[in-house]
């Protein structure tokens, strides 16, 4: 191929895939998008989809304009810029939390917004205190200020509405102050090559020798239940992609076990598009009995038919459901835990199935970001534009601070393909396909040997 510099083949990828979002847009009879806007556009709301072209550009775009960030930013700023990071999540906090974002969409004028005296008049808050943390957070396009003192929504912050899946993200606490225990469970000196869930950054940040689900279900009931709200919406945004897109219809008429199925989340979506098929939801006491409030509100009929099944069942246990014509689904499951945990969960369904059995590993699976210059591109290479790292950089964000999260609790982590692919052979199963989708989330469709 042609030499050409990084600036320039960015610029290209960029603008390429500006103009394709672009296209697209028009194509499906869509608004522009606009950060400025007070209302939505139809493709923030989970329930629809943009196109696969969008999808795959809006991806493009975003790898190449971190990428340029990378080329073009003075290194020390950003430095600075990840250092002092720390202030813009305790920023979104303040906001969340006085309710700053409900009170903007109350103004008389949503578009002008509300002065800082109208904000500190309506939610107690010292306005010059007030007026730090919301230029903070404008300045990263959470707000806008339409004069000086005068803030007013954009759309990313209508995400953070009472009750939306973003402001029941930042609702969860603690993240902060288990990341600044870190360090000291990497160092530790009778931790540090550990992988025992009792022996991380959460021990040594609550100051307990309990796992992180019994110390959080035991002493802190009510961020217990906020930790499962906010698992339950990244389910709600991730969740869309993996209907659509992974070939549910090809297990029509077999049963599927839902392993860990908390509240019934992934069934309830399921049910309504597999007709002829059974379902057992499987978890300890407590989520089984949220599972069975919401199977029968909100799928009575399926319910009463029979078609779904709700049992107490710790997976590191012998599997109850057998039969090769079960799937298992794992989602949100072995990221939890380390790898021989992992084994062992995995081995209980495939003994539990047996040979031609099937499992689905619902996770984020991670893809190592090599990068490659145009000179060392191969025809093979060309879905992936030059110097565009292979997990796409700041898109694959979401699942390595994921991964350093359920390394910090947990000392479990999220996987890339091979390191699936070992835990899954180990458990006496093969990999069938990879499946990737509109979705941060990928399916490994795993068969029973």
């Amino acid at each position: 191929m042609a030499s050409i510099s990084e600036l320039d083949s960015l610029q290209n990828t960029f603008n390429a895939a500006i103009d394709t979002i672009r296209e697209e847009l028009k194509a499906n009879g869509l608004p522009e998008l606009s950060t400025l806007s007070t209302v939505p556009h139809p493709y923030d709301e989970g329930s629809k989809l943009p196109s696969t072209k969008f999808y795959r550009a809006r991806d493009t775009a975003i790898a190449a304009l971190t990428r340029l960030d990378a080329l073009i930013q003075d290194p020390y700023k950003r430095i600075n810029q990840v250092v002092y990071g720390v202030y813009e999540t305790a920023a979104l906090d303040v906001a969340v939390k006085t309710g700053v974002v409900d009170a903007l969409l109350e103004a008389p004028d949503v578009s002008r917004g509300l002065s800082l005296a109208e904000l500190q008049s309506k939610l107690d808050v010292d306005a010059a205190k007030l007026a730090i943390l919301l230029r903070l957070l404008a300045s990263k396009g959470w707000f806008h200020e339409t004069s000086e003192g005068v803030f007013a929504v954009t759309r990313p912050s209508l995400q953070l509405r009472n009750g939306s899946n973003g402001w029941k993200t930042v609702l969860t606490p603690g993240k902060p102050k288990v990341a600044d225990s870190l360090y000291d469970m990497i160092t530790h000196p009778q931790w540090k090559y550990s992988q025992n869930s009792k022996e991380t950054a959460y021990q040594l940040a609550h100051n307990t020798d309990l796992i992180m689900f019994e110390h959080l279900y035991k002493y802190n009931a009510d961020t217990a239940k906020l930790f499962a709200n906010s698992i339950k919406a990244l389910g709600d945004e991730l969740t869309p992609g993996i209907l659509e897109d992974f070939p549910w219809s090809n297990f029509e008429g077999r049963t599927i076990v839902d392993c860990g199925g908390g509240q019934g989340s992934m069934t309830l979506l399921l049910v309504p598009r597999l007709k002829e098929t059974k379902f057992v939801i499987q978890d300890l006491a407590g989520p089984i009995e949220l599972a069975k409030k919401n199977v029968e509100v909100m799928l009575p009929e399926a319910w009463k038919a029979g078609r779904i099944t709700l049992e107490e069942h710790d997976f590191f246990t012998p599997q109850t459901q057998t039969g090769s014509d079960k799937v298992f689904i794992f989602r949100w499951v072995l990221h939890d835990w380390p790898d021989d945990e992992a084994v062992k969960i995995l081995s209980g369904a495939a003994k539990g199935g047996g040979k031609g059995a099937r499992v689905l590993i619902i996770e984020f699976v991670v893809i190592p970001g090599t990068v490659k210059p145009v000179e060392s591109q191969t025809p093979l290479d060309d879905a992936l534009p030059p110097y565009i790292p292979a997990d796409y950089g700041q898109v694959s964000t979401i699942a390595h601070d994921m991964g350093a999260h359920m390394l910090a609790i947990l000392n479990a982590r999220e996987r890339t393909l091979a390191e699936y692919e070992s835990l899954v052979n180990r458990a006496g199963m093969k990999v069938v396909k990879l499946w990737n989708m509109r979705s941060s989330l990928s399916v490994i469709e795993v068969e029973v040997l």
